[in-house]
């Protein structure tokens, strides 16, 4: 040893000693907590927890004794655990509850220490516990033992760690602590995903139906066909099949002898691999009528209660579950489309959220025009009817093909082919080349497809801006309504009479409605009279402004409205091919009524006098209120003067003139016996400050659009319109 060594060498005998030290401080001896350890779990009730050195927890709780045993014990990564119970019984455990009571365990706090002199077994249920759990850690084990009679204090409970004293823990960590077996078991009842399925078979309610995994690539839907080369089955009942398969978890485990009773449905599933798993399900739930009996008789044998919410999915009849679509792509999965009839072509590709068109000439589609070419084309749907190879062939057919890309990564592409036979009074013969059904269509549904070059046509009908439109002309039944632009507002020119104006609001809305409409989606190349075009609902005469240099002239544009649609009414611009789907926007705009609200309208600080007559809820005959302007404000006038209540009725009777504002008009003229103006529910005599007096004629109550309403009328405006109940309401209150 050289001398410098010789020197160091105590220093470094003393460091290893330290070291050594700090190495037992940190680990202790196998088994033990460390200092570390102890800190840390001071306030834990198990004084040491490594949970991958958790080999099996015995526990003694209601219901019998059981054993939770890691499967295998030298793998500290395998967290599955089994459950074995008196007699030998191994049943798998549910891998979510085994964590969740470890994790009990591991987080399981004190709330206090009971001191060793103040433990008084009998009163604190040791004696009598209501359970044990016996811990095997490593080569450490922990006996804990729960108190079972009267509970700690502060909603508490007791229990004793062996050698480590007795403490007190919330309830609930020691009702979880105490728990039955079942609350561990596996409450799987399916053992196989959609996945992994290669036929399923359902009998019972509903009929037999046999359902083969398909040779087309696809997602779960229509990734199945019925078997002998049956025609596809439908994406969404098949999808709520295999939710419902979901559900068929066990909510609750029944004792050996529940009588099943007939079963109502017997599944069978055989995955692509492994043996068959067979499960039948029949009588309600004892004590639990949202629940039904359900037994898995094959691989293994269970019985269980799952949700009664299963059989409805399940029992679905073979005609319910079969796909009568074209095409089973989703407009997410389309990636490609080909549509060929006679000598034109169209070819789309998907680009972003849009298609590009490569064939007939290379363009953009939008988002929106590409949106609604596919829905509508995804959206046919016809019945399934014998092969009829000669009504698929000859001129006017089609062939189209679509390729999508199934949402799994990895996954082939999937080619649909559909071969549509030319039309046959109104309907067409197609064919699916994947699964060979034959359909019989309507035209209707597949109008798209017979016009594919619609998807090219510009979606702005009318473009210009708003102050070209001059005036436009709404004719809705006999109805006709005209509005023409007059200096910065708008003029009434259609209908006329006493105090009618233009409504400068939805006059505005209207106009502005016109000059940039723009089509939802093209869907037809001609009007073929089912668009309830002929003649129009309603229809619209447009008045733009061309200016040529310094002349300027008006064309006229002629729009019809048809029959309405989820997504707005079918249109056409008169005297141009095409029909095309209008913005719901524009045909509310143009039904509206565009004679002024405002002119119903009363200002009440304009009011010299108001008289009320009318007949107040639980009168048997008709009272009045007079109110004259006095100091800035409107006081009980005449007879109700010296009523000491009439002022408050004076404030309501204002509250309900500032309230009384017209929600529109609904007839020009003369009223109508509907709206109940000859005997009036409430009139109002009113004298403004200037200018002539006038009547406010309240009448019958109605509902429009979800709202109450009353019909009224002002008598010097030549119109009826409808306000809200709830200002009659107050009004009436206000009488005497």
């Amino acid at each position: 040893m050289s001398g410098a060594l010789r020197r160091h060498a105590t220093t470094l005998v003393m460091v290893a000693l330290a070291a050594g030290a700090g190495l037992w401080l940190t680990y202790g001896e196998s088994g033990r907590p460390t200092t570390t350890e102890k800190e840390a779990r001071r306030d834990r009730l198990v004084p040491i927890w490594r949970r991958d050195e958790v080999t099996r927890i015995e526990i003694a709780a209601a219901g019998g004794p059981y054993t939770i045993v890691r499967e295998d014990p030298g793998n500290p990564d395998d967290r599955a655990f089994r459950l074995e119970r008196a007699g030998g019984e191994k049943l798998a455990a549910d891998p979510q509850a085994v964590d969740e009571l470890l994790s009990s365990l591991e987080l399981a706090t004190v709330k206090r220490r009971v001191a060793e002199g103040s433990v008084d077994r009998g009163a604190m249920g040791l004696d009598d516990p209501r359970g044990r759990l016996t811990i095997t850690m490593g080569s450490s084990t922990f006996r804990l033992v729960l108190g079972g009679k009267a509970p700690a204090p502060q909603d508490g409970a007791y229990v004793e760690v062996e050698e480590h004293g007795v403490a007190v823990i919330a309830s609930t960590l020691a009702d979880s602590l105490a728990a039955g077996a079942d609350t561990l078991r596996d409450r799987t009842i399916v053992p196989y995903a959609s996945s992994a399925l290669g036929r399923l078979t359902l009998e019972g309610e509903g009929g037999r139906r046999v359902l083969d995994r398909a040779p087309w690539p696809a997602a779960t839907g229509t990734a199945f066909r019925f078997e002998g080369g049956g025609p596809r089955v439908a994406a969404r009942p098949f999808a709520s099949l295999l939710e419902a398969l979901g559900k068929v978890r066990a909510e609750a485990f029944v004792t050996e002898g529940t009588s099943l009773g007939s079963p109502r449905v017997t599944l069978r599933l055989e995955p692509r691999e492994g043996p068959p798993a067979v499960i039948a399900i029949g009588a309600p739930c004892p004590d639990r009528a949202d629940l039904v009996v359900v037994e898995r008789r094959e691989p293994t044998r269970l019985v269980a209660c799952a949700p009664l919410e299963v059989m409805g999915p399940l029992t679905k009849s073979r005609d319910d579950l079969i796909d009568r679509g074209l095409v089973a792509a989703t407009r997410d999965e389309l990636v490609e489309l080909k549509i060929v009839s006679g000598g034109s072509t169209l070819e789309m590709a998907r680009r972003g959220a849009g298609f590009f068109v490569r064939t007939p000439e290379e363009r953009e589609v939008g988002e929106e025009a590409a949106r609604g070419f596919v829905e509508s084309l995804l959206a046919a749907r016809g019945t399934l009817e014998a092969a009829a190879d000669a009504r698929l062939e000859g001129a006017g057919g089609l062939d189209l093909r679509i390729v999508s890309r199934p949402p799994a990564a990895g996954d082939p592409e999937r080619v649909e082919v559909v071969r549509l036979g030319p039309s046959e009074g109104g309907r067409r013969w197609a064919r699916r080349d994947e699964d060979g059904a034959v359909l019989v269509v309507e035209e209707a549904a597949v109008r798209s497809l017979l016009s594919p070059e619609l998807v090219l046509r510009d979606l702005h009908v009318i473009d210009v801006a708003p102050e070209k439109v001059r005036e436009i002309a709404v004719t809705s039944g006999d109805v006709t309504q005209r509005v023409r632009r007059s200096g910065l507002g708008f003029e009434l020119v259609e209908p006329k009479g006493a105090g009618l104006r233009a409504d400068e609001a939805w006059s505005l809305a209207l106009f502005e409605a016109v000059a940039r409409l723009d089509a939802v989606r093209w869907v037809a190349a001609d009007e073929e009279g089912a668009f309830g075009l002929s003649p129009a609902r309603v229809r619209l005469e447009v008045m733009v402004e061309d200016r040529l240099g310094e002349a300027a002239s008006e064309r006229k544009v002629q729009l019809a409205l048809g029959a309405p649609t989820d997504d707005g009414p079918f249109a056409a611009l008169l005297g141009q091919k095409g029909v095309f789907l209008a913005p719901p926007e524009l045909e509310i705009a143009a039904r509206r009524s565009l004679v002024d609200r405002g002119s119903f309208s009363v200002k009440t600080a304009s009011l010299s006098r108001v008289v009320m007559r009318g007949r107040a809820a639980g009168r048997d005959a008709p009272t009045s209120l007079e109110l004259g302007r006095r100091n800035g404000a409107l006081l009980p006038d005449g007879a109700s003067a010296g009523d000491p209540s009439a002022t408050t009725r004076a404030a309501r009777a204002r509250e309900g003139l500032d309230d009384l504002t017209a929600i529109t008009a609904v007839a020009v003229g003369a009223a109508r016996e509907e709206h109940g103006l000859a005997s009036p529910t409430l009139t109002l005599e009113l004298t403004p400050v200037e200018g002539a007096p006038f009547r406010l004629l309240i009448g019958a109550a109605d509902a429009r659009e979800g709202t109450a309403v009353h019909y009224a009328r002002r008598s010097d405006v030549d119109a009826v319109f409808v306000v809200g109940a709830s200002a009659v309401r107050v009004l009436l209150e206000a009488l005497p």
